[in-house]
């Protein structure tokens, strides 16, 4: 099972705040960010549906927050998407 950084930088910064206000994932030795793996997803997942931001995008019931601020949004498919890179 891969995992991923989710990085302190300019475009994952709203990723790395949701991650940051779940409480999800583990430090990274370096202070660069956060590690998530796909046991993370439902634990994201949960944490965005009872985020009080939290509207439904589409017809699929995909939870989408406010990241960073409320200027900035994070779907939930963003970090399957990371993790799917990463596979293959």
């Amino acid at each position: 099972m891969s995992n991923v950084l989710i990085r302190n930088g300019r475009h994952q910064r709203p990723l790395l705040a949701v991650l940051k206000r779940y409480s999800i994932g583990s430090a990274d030795q370096y202070g660069r960010g956060l590690w998530i793996s796909a046991v993370d997803l439902p634990a994201i997942k949960e944490g965005m549906l009872s985020d009080k931001s939290c509207i439904i995008g589409d017809a699929e019931g995909t939870p989408i927050v406010n990241g960073s601020s409320i200027h900035n949004s994070v779907w939930y498919t963003d970090f399957v998407e990371l993790l799917q890179k990463t596979e293959g």
